[in-house]
């Protein structure tokens, strides 16, 4: 495999500071909150809760230290985590109760049940506007908020473009096609009545956006009719490697995943990335 500039993930991520610093905010004054939408795993489940509750405060100083806060965070859960992100007023708590399962399917079920859960949490409020689903683990750029306020009105956002990493092997790299890889990967525009109002709501187009497998999601948006706009800015970074990951709970991705496995090319994370996405 050919060198690589080791800078070459800070050099596209400075692409985003250079795009919105040249932006010009739109002159209309409507800037629609989004809702970060993080399905938690249950403490039964996990293999190290302190593990996991570290990742999920950094998910969430990823997202509180956004440039412009016209955001809300709502996580479900089982188990509330001890961690004082969750005091933050921007963030929202919702326990459930449901049954708690180990299987595979039942670890994957659980994520779009509490997911639904907030929904419908959402939907009771009269809530309209942006959804994200975010696994607990990953981060946001700190100035992707800022990006979504300066972008034209679009129904759904596909991210294109992400930011893979192996904690354990201190490897990161920069993938295309990143819908394919990583569950953070779109956000989509909701009226109040497509949001389902109860837990056993199925069908409709929150179901086939949201609750369905997202490396199928831009033919899902063509099914239902939903235009989209491709994001080729590296706003989400997704995490593996740190031993609690679903994926290596299920045993369908080995801990020495690498850049190799993508036929791309991986760097040392450095301390410029860190203070991209602010979760120090």
């Amino acid at each position: 495999m050919m060198n690589v500039n080791p800078d070459y993930i800070t050099n596209y991520l400075n692409k985003i500071n250079t795009q919105l610093d040249s932006s010009i905010q739109p002159n209309n004054n409507k800037k629609s909150t989004i809702v970060f939408a993080i399905s938690l795993k249950s403490k039964k489940v996990s293999r190290n809760w302190d593990v996991v509750q570290q990742q999920l405060a950094k998910t969430l100083k990823s997202i509180l230290n956004n440039t412009e806060q016209n955001f809300r965070i709502m996580v479900a859960g089982h188990e509330k985590p001890t961690i004082n992100e969750l005091s933050n007023s921007k963030v929202t708590w919702i326990s459930v109760n449901f049954p708690i399962s180990r299987s595979n399917v039942g670890m994957s079920n659980d994520k779009m049940k509490k997911r639904k859960v907030i929904a419908q949490y959402l939907s009771k409020e009269g809530y309209s506007g942006y959804f994200m689903p975010l696994d607990a683990d990953d981060w946001v750029h700190f100035r992707f908020v800022e990006y979504l306020n300066k972008s034209p009105f679009s129904k759904a956002y596909i991210f294109n473009k992400g930011i893979m990493s192996n904690l354990k092997r201190n490897e990161i790299w920069l993938i295309s096609n990143f819908f394919k890889h990583c569950g953070s990967c779109s956000v989509f525009y909701f009226q109040n009545n497509e949001l389902p109002n109860a837990i056993e709501t199925t069908g409709g187009i929150f179901h086939g956006l949201t609750l369905t497998s997202h490396p199928k999601i831009i033919q899902n948006l063509k099914m239902y009719k939903v235009k989209y706009k491709l994001i080729d800015l590296p706003f989400i970074f997704r995490v593996y490697g740190y031993g609690d990951n679903n994926l290596t709970i299920k045993g369908k991705l080995s801990m020495d995943l690498s850049a190799a496995n993508y036929n791309t090319f991986g760097t040392p994370i450095n301390n410029e990335i860190y203070h991209q996405f602010k979760v120090n």
